[in-house]
């Protein structure tokens, strides 16, 4: 069993499935795209985006997760507050 499980977690060939591969490759680029898209319709200034698209670029998962994260403090929760009323809950407190 020990063997057949070292055979399933390692890179050989029997394991490689091109296929998977060209679809997580795809994803990511795709990903990326979108994260430049979004970067450019950022109002920030042009030395802050080259920054960022340095770091989306050279560090692969790390630049696009530390770029979502601050691409989602600056988004207007306008649609969160829409699904999650704040003011609803407090008018139900009061009135019990």
């Amino acid at each position: 069993m020990r063997q057949v499980f070292s055979r399933w977690i390692t890179l050989d060939a029997q394991n490689y499935i091109p296929e998977v591969w060209y679809a997580v490759a795809l994803l990511w680029i795709a990903l990326v795209g979108f994260g430049f898209m979004s970067l450019h319709s950022q109002a920030v200034p042009p030395k802050v985006k080259v920054g960022w698209a340095l770091g989306i670029l050279l560090i692969p998962f790390g630049g696009l997760f530390a770029y979502c994260c601050f691409c989602l403090s600056r988004v207007d929760y306008y649609m969160l507050e829409s699904w999650l009323p704040r003011g609803k809950k407090e008018n139900r407190s009061r009135n019990a």
